[in-house]
C-alpha cells in the first residue's frame, strides 16, 4: 500500500512517539512519589496529542482505506484534540486556589460540550483550530497570571508560555497556506514546529512535577 503523503504521515507519527514518551516520563514513578493533578493532566494531554497524531498520520497517508474507516479517523482527530485542549486547560486551572478551580472546571466543561455538540454536525477542521487556539490563549493568560507568583528559579510558566507561542506560530504557518514543495507542505512544517512546542510544554510540566515532589 503506497503512502500518499509520506512526510506528513511520518511527521505525524513522530509527534505521536514524542508525545507518548513525554507522557511516560511524566508518569514515571519515583520512590515514595505521587501523581500531582496538574502533572497527571499534562500526561493525559500528551496521550491525546498522540492519539490525534496517529489518526492524522493514518488519514493523510492511506487514502485508499475504506471511507467509513477514514471518517472514523477524522472523528478521532476532532475528539482527541478536544480532549487535549481540555486537559491542558485543566492542568493550568488546577494550580490555582480551589475557588478558581470550581469556576475553571465549569468553563472547561461548557466549552467542551459546545465544541463537541457543534462538531458532531459540522466536523470541519477550522472548528478544531478555533477550539485549540482559544484554549492556547486562555492558557497563556493563566500562565502569565501565575508567573507573578513564582520564583524565577522554579517557574514553569515561561516554558508553557513558550509552548503556547510555538503552537500559535505552527497554527499560523498552517493557516497562511505555506506553499512548500511536492514533498514538504504546510502540514509538515506545522508538525515540526509543533514538536518543538510540545517539548516546551513537557519542560514546563517537568518543573511542576519536580516542584510538587520537593514540597511533598
Amino acid at each position: 500500500m503506497l503512502i500518499s503523503e509520506p512526510v506528513t504521515t511520518l511527521t505525524d507519527y513522530a509527534i505521536a512517539g514524542e508525545a507518548l514518551i513525554f507522557a511516560g516520563l511524566l508518569l514515571k514513578p519515583k520512590p515514595k512519589s505521587f501523581i500531582y493533578p496538574p502533572v497527571l493532566f499534562w500526561a493525559a494531554a500528551f496521550v491525546g496529542v498522540a492519539i490525534a497524531a496517529l489518526c492524522g498520520g493514518t488519514y493523510h497517508g492511506f487514502v485508499s482505506l475504506p471511507i467509513d474507516f477514514r471518517w472514523g479517523l477524522w472523528r478521532g482527530i476532532i475528539f482527541a484534540l478536544s480532549f487535549t485542549s481540555g486537559c491542558m486547560l485543566a492542568a493550568a486551572v488546577s494550580e490555582f486556589p480551589q475557588r478558581v478551580q470550581i469556576w475553571g472546571w465549569g468553563a472547561i466543561a461548557l466549552k467542551s460540550v459546545i465544541y463537541l455538540s457543534w462538531t458532531a454536525f459540522y466536523p470541519n477542521f477550522v472548528y478544531v483550530i478555533v477550539d485549540y487556539l482559544s484554549a492556547m490563549l486562555l492558557i497563556l493568560l493563566l500562565q502569565m497570571r501565575r508567573s507573578d507568583r513564582q520564583s524565577n528559579r522554579q517557574t514553569s510558566s515561561s516554558w508553557i508560555v513558550a509552548g503556547v507561542l510555538g503552537s500559535l506560530v505552527a497554527a499560523g504557518v498552517q493557516g497562511v497556506g505555506f506553499k512548500g514543495t511536492e514533498y514538504f507542505n504546510q502540514n509538515d512544517l506545522y508538525h515540526l514546529i509543533q514538536m518543538v512546542a510540545l517539548y516546551f510544554f513537557y519542560r514546563g510540566a517537568c518543573v511542576i512535577k519536580h516542584r510538587s515532589l520537593a514540597h511533598r
